[in-house]
């Protein structure tokens, strides 16, 4: 476990073994989940929630189980549920969001190998439950619906985290909740020909910008 995590702190990319995930001991992986958290949040514009250890636990355990699947399916349809059906020890909140996002960002590339890959594959729609039950991390997997933003929209790092991913993916649909339009008018008014498409389905004038 802490190879995989290493690898996609370090290089971007996981690396995961065919067979069980080698063991770690809970300080180490509270070591290197702390390392995830301090680089996210020196690139955030405002202070993001504090860290929940268990709920970034549990996602690092999904995360890398829906990559192992990816690899090596040694698992039949229902089994591949039942794992990828674990729910999250603790209940939603702008920290339990904020923490499994430093894992799950990283789904709407892994749902867009999986489609690639399979396109009708089970784990393909497993993927996308997860990305909808985390609407935080599953930004431009452009999914039919996905659970409540009010974590999100009331905590001003997680706002501006959302509505950034929103305009660089394009991810329209996301729009239609108030706050997070208003968000992105704010961002996109000033600069509307930065992200066309967001400009114009808020219908914001384009402008012309000098080369």
């Amino acid at each position: 476990m802490i190879e995989f995590l290493q690898s996609l702190l370090d290089q971007g990319f996981a690396v995961v073994k065919l067979g069980p995930a080698d063991p770690a001991t809970p300080e180490e992986l509270a070591e290197v989940l702390a390392e995830f958290d301090q680089r996210q949040r020196d690139h955030l514009a405002h202070e993001a929630p504090p860290l929940d250890l268990p709920a970034a636990s549990w996602a690092a355990g999904l995360l890398y189980q829906a990559i192992h699947l990816l690899a090596a399916r040694d698992v039949d349809a229902v089994g591949m549920e039942v794992i990828l059906s674990e729910p999250c020890p603790v209940p939603r909140s702008a920290p339990v969001d904020y923490s499994v996002d430093l894992l799950f960002q990283h789904l709407p590339d892994v749902a867009k190998f999986a489609s690639r890959m399979a396109p009708d594959d089970p784990l393909v729609g497993r993927i996308k439950k997860l990305g909808a039950a985390w609407p935080l991390s599953s930004v431009g997997m452009m999914l039919a619906s996905w659970n409540g933003v009010k974590p999100i929209v009331n905590h001003p790092c997680l706002l501006a985290l959302y509505t950034d991913r929103i305009l660089r993916t394009a991810d329209l649909a996301r729009l239609e909740e108030p706050a997070v339009r208003q968000a992105a008018e704010e961002v996109v008014g000033a600069y509307p020909d930065l992200s066309p498409k967001v400009a114009q389905h808020l219908r914001l004038p384009l402008m012309d910008v000098p080369l």
